[in-house]
């Protein structure tokens, strides 16, 4: 990581499907959801990509409600 390069994160490749968790996002970007919340409520196409670039810790996928989804 580079002096001054930002760091990101989507909160909700860490929340899992059994929790509640739910949180309003005010970043202000045009692409923003608005919300954070459980991983598995990501459109199918940004969940198989975070999958891919291996973006997703275990516990997250395996707590996830329809895992057949994702292939």
């Amino acid at each position: 990581i580079q002096p001054r390069s930002e760091i990101v994160i989507d909160y909700s490749t860490i929340t899992g499907d059994d929790d509640i968790y739910r949180m309003r996002c005010h970043c202000g970007s045009r692409r923003c959801r608005r919300w954070v919340g459980r991983f598995g409520l990501l459109p199918i196409q940004l969940r198989r990509d975070y999958l891919k670039r291996g973006l997703v810790p275990a516990p997250v996928i395996a707590a996830l409600e329809e895992p057949d989804a994702l292939r």
